[in-house]
């Protein structure tokens, strides 16, 4: 078994490149480990530094999109996000979604009705405009309707807290629970 072990080993010293055996034997075998663990540690920064910059992407599903504008006109529509989050929209729901960083993206309602769900990341930042309204969230699970024509917006909290805007530009915080009617123009 020992002399496995030594033919297996003299095999292995063969596959090493003659410029590493060299610098191994004339005792600079702390620098050829410094080299390759920071070789290494520059491939991670690498790595990582590009995920970090990429930006938050989506996909739809169930429905149409034309111009920007995105409709769920038979049944119900969906938009994946990259982050984990996703918009749930309601049939005959008009919306578009734009994505303006990593963890951040802006959606207006047009009109219909989305059921949203937010992952919480660092940085993140999604707002949502339904008519005069600015809903702003971090993390949060919450319903969003907005009729511009009769019963304005309707907020419904399921998770987590938002912050909504009036046409004002009053701030009012909403958490879990919560439910909120509002109509187009008031504050």
């Amino acid at each position: 078994m020992a002399d496995a072990r030594a033919t297996f080993a003299e095999r292995q010293v063969d596959t090493i490149p003659p410029a590493v055996v060299r610098a191994v034997s004339g005792g600079s075998a702390r620098l050829v480990a410094i080299a390759l663990a920071l070789g290494l540690a520059s491939a991670l920064v690498l790595a990582l530094g590009s995920k970090a910059d990429s930006k938050l992407s989506f996909e739809l599903r169930g429905g149409s999109s034309q111009g920007g504008m995105i409709e769920a006109a038979r049944g119900e529509a969906t938009v994946a996000l990259s982050d984990g989050s996703s918009i749930l929209a309601e049939n005959g729901t008009k919306f578009s979604v734009d994505v303006l960083g990593r963890n951040a993206a802006l959606t207006r309602l047009v009109a219909g009705k989305l059921h949203v769900r937010v992952e919480h990341n660092e940085g993140t930042s999604y707002r949502f405009i339904a008519g005069p309204y600015e809903v702003r969230v971090v993390g949060t699970e919450f319903e969003l309707a907005w009729d511009p024509i009769g019963k304005g917006l309707a907020l419904s909290m399921s998770k987590g807290e938002v912050q909504l805007l009036s046409p004002t530009g009053k701030p009012r915080t909403l958490k879990a629970g919560q439910v909120l009617q509002l109509p187009d123009g008031a504050s």
